[in-house]
């Protein structure tokens, strides 16, 4: 399935990343760059002190992927809180610790993807491949989480032809058509061309929730030289849903309710307050040029606008229920505009010193983001979630709950040397940033500015030996900003985390991966109760995360085989009590199960004039808590099964979701809580390629 070659390739200049090639089939290999975060430099992957995963187009197409928790859902060390009503907010568990569009750790083409959570949905058809890289990353791309950032590398024009036209038909009333070409358009492929376009129009599980979508991605490259690419890049997106967040309560789900189970498609918000809009359009461009002398420039630069309208019903912050029937419920009604500029530029200089080969990076980036957020909260009677009476009048607050102007401004300069001598790789970090956010409160003028310098660093080494095994080790920092301040008034510092991680990669032949690696990642600074001022907050708290992942990718007999598996230890090893005397320390972190494990099977048979893959996955998943850990949602295994067949430009494929129609549950967001985990999902895919 994901095959790299690592060994020995002569590698292309790349803006972003290290660089690595893909086995496009099992008869013959293809090489294909492969671009992922890290180094913002062309570096083996073998030659990278940190752990990295890639899952490429190839493979997304293969499983049938409809959303980045799919994408990822083969990956070792990375945990979602499933949620069937419409994705909405990117949201990730990374070696123990939150990962989303506001925590800065999902980006997309090597820029921050959005800040707000709820306008920065991605659409997978329009991604070329996902990359993974754990553990901190703050030295290259600013304040970030410390379990690591997820980013996505959109389509964008090739040098080849390439068209292909796609119609799916699937569970819950799902359809859907989408496009794709591009190719050059002079004979000399100067100027090359690529456009991307999806309509969809989807039920989903839940009674009253929507799924749908139009996307439309324009690209377009000149080459007017050599040593010269310009990219330009845009994206126009519209998706609609539900206002509900669907968060259900434990009794009739996990626990036993006398009135029996709740229905895994009841919808607990109201059809008449339903509505979840977000337009999102975006323009940029990317440029490569390579000044001669092992000089190059790079620079990527995305301006994004969204609006956001959002009407909803949803499950108080406690899901308990009343007299074991009703839930209680409020509504809001709330409307967002947000506006960012991003851009990276950076040199890089590839010398030799001896036998030495040396690569120094230096960069800055600059970053803003503006939105304006005005919301309404109303109340509304309960709903019995198994006989549900739906129109019920919401009461309206004569006054709004929040009208705010959110800003922030974020600069960073960071400088980079790796060194590769024989075998040996060594790479050094440094980054500076400045981070400034303004929160004004237009209901009453109040104004809460906070100002952040911060340094980031990292260092590592790898050595990689002839048999093809490549033991490393790696120290790296990040930093997240934190808004508030104490009874005294002293702002916040931002929380800081640190990773140590050893491990070892193993790239014997082409279309062979194997890694492990262990780690230890505390994060400091993290806000517990002041025990001398109740009702406050200082950052005395911390957490640990300590953890082993696996993941091998290989092809053996003629059989494409993808194997994850992750053991995760994240706990509060810092806290103090609040004024009840009640204490996090100890706790689990949220949503992060000890142990998961994956594994994914497929293989090629001819079958007349044509070939069919077959393949299936099993994907195991431990218990984890919620935030206090006084729910627990119980372990589960999912399978997944496909059936492919293609005959000279046609491609027709069945793929099917949790086959068994297995129930699970994953914490949710309340006290008392949990989601739903997505049941049977059968999708059939027609695809012309040309």
């Amino acid at each position: 399935m994901r095959q790299i070659l690592l060994a020995g390739a002569a590698l292309a200049p790349a803006i972003l990343g290290w660089t690595a090639a893909q086995a496009q089939t099992q008869e013959a290999v293809k090489l294909e760059e492969v671009v992922v975060t890290g180094n913002r430099t062309p570096t083996p992957i073998t030659e990278v002190p940190q752990t990295v995963s890639v899952v490429t187009r190839a493979e997304m197409d293969l499983r049938g992927v409809q959303d980045l928790n799919q994408a990822l859902s083969y990956s070792a060390g990375i945990r979602f809180r499933d949620y069937p009503g419409q994705q909405g907010m990117q949201e990730f568990f990374m070696r123990g610790f939150r990962v989303n569009n506001t925590a800065g750790s999902v980006f997309r083409d090597g820029l921050r993807a959005q800040f707000n959570g709820l306008d920065g949905d991605i659409e997978t058809f329009g991604v070329e491949r996902v990359e993974l890289l754990k553990g901190p990353a703050s030295v290259l791309y600013g304040q970030a989480a410390p379990g690591g950032l997820v980013n996505v590398f959109t389509k964008r024009p090739t040098s080849d032809f390439t068209g292909e036209l796609q119609a799916q038909l699937g569970s819950f009333d799902r359809r859907q058509v989408a496009a794709d070409v591009g190719g050059p358009i002079d004979g000399d492929g100067k100027y090359l061309y690529r456009l991307t376009g999806l309509y969809r129009d989807s039920g989903t599980q839940f009674d009253h929730v929507d799924d749908d979508r139009e996307y439309l991605a324009p690209a377009f490259t000149w080459r007017p030289t050599d040593s010269t690419d310009l990219t330009l890049l845009a994206q126009y997106q519209i998706s609609r849903g539900s206002g509900s967040d669907q968060s259900f309560p434990t009794s009739g789900t996990i626990y036993a309710n006398p009135n029996g189970q709740i229905s895994s498609s009841r919808f607990l918000g109201d059809p008449a307050a339903n509505r979840y809009r977000v337009e999102t359009h975006n323009i940029g461009y990317e440029l490569k040029q390579d000044l001669s002398h092992g000089l190059t420039f790079g620079q990527t630069l995305r301006y994004t606008e969204s609006d956001l309208s959002y009407l909803g019903v949803n499950v108080a912050s406690s899901a308990a229920l009343v007299a074991n029937r009703s839930v209680n419920r409020l509504a809001l009604d709330r409307k967002a505009k947000s506006q960012s500029w991003l851009t990276d530029a950076h040199m890089a200089w590839k010398t030799e010193i001896g036998d030495a080969e040396t690569t120094l990076l230096a960069g800055v980036d600059y970053s803003w983001w503006r939105r304006g957020n005005v919301q309404r909260n109303g109340s509304i009677g309960t709903l019995d979630v198994f006989a549900p009476v739906y129109g019920q009048k919401i009461t309206w607050a004569a006054t709004l709950a929040s009208n705010l102007y959110q800003g922030l401004e974020q600069t960073g300069v960071y400088m980079q040397d790796q060194l590769k001598w024989r075998g040996l790789s060594v790479t050094g970090g440094l980054r500076q940033d400045w981070v400034e956010t303004q929160t004004l409160n237009r209901l009453n003028n109040a104004s809460a500015p906070l100002k952040v310098a911060k340094v980031t660093g990292r260092l590592g080494a790898i050595y990689e030996f002839d048999n093809g095994l490549a033991p490393y080790a790696s120290y790296s920092t990040s930093f997240q900003p934190l808004a508030g301040s104490t009874f005294a008034g002293t702002p916040f510092k931002p929380t800081q985390g640190r990773q140590y991680e050893a491990g070892v990669k193993y790239a014997p032949k082409p279309g062979v991966l194997v890694s492990m690696s262990v780690y230890d990642i505390v994060q400091q600074n993290i806000n517990t109760p002041d025990p001398a001022h109740a009702g406050f907050f200082v950052q005395q708290g911390e957490v640990e995360s300590k953890g082993l992942e696996l993941q091998g990718d290989a092809t053996v007999l003629g059989t494409n085989v993808n194997l994850a598996y992750a053991y995760t230890d994240a706990k509060v090893t810092k806290a103090n009590p609040n004024a009840a005397g009640v204490t996090q320390l100890g706790l689990k972190q949220l949503a992060v199960p000890a142990n998961t494990v994956s594994l994914f099977l497929n293989r090629e048979f001819p079958v007349g004039p044509g070939t069919l893959n077959v393949g299936g996955g099993a994907r195991n998943v431990a218990g984890s808590f919620n935030s206090d850990n006084s729910v627990k949602t119980s372990g589960y295994t999912l399978v997944d099964g496909l059936l492919e067949y293609k005959i000279a430009k046609w491609d027709v494929a069945l793929n099917v979701n949790n086959l068994f129609d297995k129930k699970y549950f994953t914490p949710g967001f309340y006290a008392q809580s949990v989601f739903f985990g997505y049941r049977r999902n059968v999708m059939a895919t027609l695809r012309y390629r040309w």
